[in-house]
Protein backbone atom coordinates (compact mmCIF):
# COMPACT_ATOMS: atom_id res chain seq x y z
CA UNK A 1 0.00 0.00 0.00
CA UNK A 2 0.97 2.92 -1.07
CA UNK A 3 5.08 3.27 -0.64
CA UNK A 4 5.21 2.29 3.02
CA UNK A 5 6.72 -1.20 3.93
CA UNK A 6 4.64 -3.83 5.57
CA UNK A 7 5.09 -7.15 6.33
CA UNK A 8 3.15 -9.93 4.33
CA UNK A 9 0.74 -12.52 5.78
CA UNK A 10 1.49 -16.21 5.75
CA UNK A 11 -1.27 -16.94 3.29
CA UNK A 12 0.70 -14.41 0.71
CA UNK A 13 3.93 -15.63 1.35
CA UNK A 14 2.84 -19.28 0.69
CA UNK A 15 0.50 -17.69 -2.38
CA UNK A 16 4.27 -16.44 -3.72
CA UNK A 17 6.37 -19.39 -3.40
CA UNK A 18 3.33 -21.50 -5.52
CA UNK A 19 2.99 -18.82 -7.81
CA UNK A 20 7.48 -19.00 -8.54
CA UNK A 21 7.18 -22.38 -8.44
CA UNK A 22 4.07 -22.92 -10.97
CA UNK A 23 5.65 -20.50 -13.46
CA UNK A 24 8.75 -22.57 -13.98
CA UNK A 25 6.15 -25.76 -14.51
CA UNK A 26 4.67 -23.81 -17.23
CA UNK A 27 8.31 -23.34 -19.23
CA UNK A 28 8.32 -27.65 -19.14
CA UNK A 29 7.88 -29.21 -22.79
CA UNK A 30 6.09 -32.63 -22.78
CA UNK A 31 8.06 -35.35 -24.35
CA UNK A 32 6.59 -36.83 -27.40
CA UNK A 33 4.18 -34.28 -28.48
CA UNK A 34 3.87 -31.60 -31.17
CA UNK A 35 1.86 -28.56 -32.08
CA UNK A 36 -0.51 -30.80 -34.76
CA UNK A 37 -1.50 -32.26 -31.53
CA UNK A 38 -3.61 -29.40 -30.52
CA UNK A 39 -7.30 -28.99 -31.48
CA UNK A 40 -7.50 -26.36 -34.07
CA UNK A 41 -11.11 -25.41 -33.46
CA UNK A 42 -10.52 -25.15 -29.31
CA UNK A 43 -7.24 -23.15 -30.55
CA UNK A 44 -8.96 -20.00 -32.38
CA UNK A 45 -12.10 -20.09 -29.95
CA UNK A 46 -9.31 -19.63 -27.46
Amino acid sequence: MGSGDQRATEGEIRAMFRDQSFGKKTEETIPDTSIEMLNLNTLKKY
